[in-house]
């Protein structure tokens, strides 16, 4: 299997990753987090570049596209997704994983920890700041996902429920749309 981690940041995700069944590759906006990304076992390639723009990888080159906590943060959105469309196979999976910015839980969460820590250390909002950070909610990046895949399971947490509101995130396993389901996927 090929697998593609985008915005792969310092590579934390790896180490979840079973690299011997795999050839795992990043895509990584930031040339510094590319260096430590180069240095993991078991990582075939980085690349330094941004989802949103067309990445030189080839058409229908991976089985696998993971995107863990990276879809909030980008601007173009919808170029990103065409670039993940293109690059996954007919039959490819795109797991993601997103915040559940803009429901009650993760507000509150929020509230509780990283502003109240910023606000007090800096004396000024952290409004602006995960504004500028988190571009989409929950709900608008699931509309831009919908228009090209199709969810073939959900997970959410930390409460098992469906229900966006009362969770901190969601793990999306996706398939292209026009992509009939094989025998035995999940």
């Amino acid at each position: 299997m090929t697998t593609l981690e985008i915005g792969a940041g310092t590579g934390a995700h790896v180490a979840f990753e079973d690299l011997t069944r795999q050839d795992y590759h990043c895509l990584e906006l930031r040339p510094e987090f590319c260096s430590r990304l180069r240095s993991l076992p078991g990582v075939v390639s980085v690349t330094a570049g941004s989802i949103e723009e067309p990445t030189g990888f080839t058409s229908a080159g991976f089985d696998r596209v993971i995107a863990i906590h990276v879809l909030e943060h980008l601007r173009n959105l919808p170029a990103a997704l065409q670039e993940v469309d293109r690059v996954l196979k007919p039959a490819g999976i795109f797991d993601v994983v997103l915040p559940c910015e803009g429901g009650l839980a993760y507000s509150l969460a929020r509230k509780i920890s990283a502003q109240r820590y910023f606000e007090r250390r800096f004396g000024m909002s952290y409004t602006p700041i995960i504004r500028n950070e988190h571009v989409s909610t929950f709900a608008e990046i699931r509309v831009e996902l919908d228009q090209r895949f199709t969810v073939t399971s959900e997970r959410f947490f930390p409460i098992p429920v469906p229900f966006v509101p009362l969770n901190l995130c969601v793990a999306l396993r996706l398939r292209k749309r026009d992509a009939a389901p094989s025998a035995g996927s999940a």
